[in-house]
């Protein structure tokens, strides 16, 4: 019976980590991605980001942001979302090929993205 109950604590684990988390975050708020554009949603489903896109279509795709601030440039004010990195408390479902270590950035003018990278090459 110990054998059996570990085995299935091991199994549960193993399938709850296989769950795509831009899938999880569409079914958390199915009415916000609705309303997305059609471009924004090809987007998210990628797991990319654009020149364009909304918060909330970044949101679907790269998730919470670890850090949120606000940037001055060019007498402009931009928010800016930060991910990742060397201190991000938690890993928050990055796309494929991209490592929870890897600090990536997205700055939004009027509520959307204005510029998005990465410090380190790829």
């Amino acid at each position: 019976m110990k054998i059996f109950i570990h085995c299935l604590l091991v199994c549960t684990v193993a399938l709850t980590s296989c769950v795509n988390p831009i899938k999880a975050r569409v079914s958390a708020y199915p009415g916000l991605y609705e309303k997305l554009k059609p471009t924004e949603k090809e987007a998210v489903n990628s797991g990319a980001v654009k020149d364009g896109m909304s918060k909330n279509a970044v949101y679907f795709a790269w998730g919470a942001p670890w850090r949120v601030g606000l940037v001055k440039r060019d007498g402009k004010i931009f928010e800016r979302w930060g991910y990742g990195g060397m201190y991000a408390p938690h890993y928050y479902g990055v796309p494929p090929g991209d490592f929870p270590g890897d600090a990536r950035f997205v700055e939004f003018e009027k509520g959307r993205v204005s510029r998005f990278w990465w410090p380190m090459p790829h």
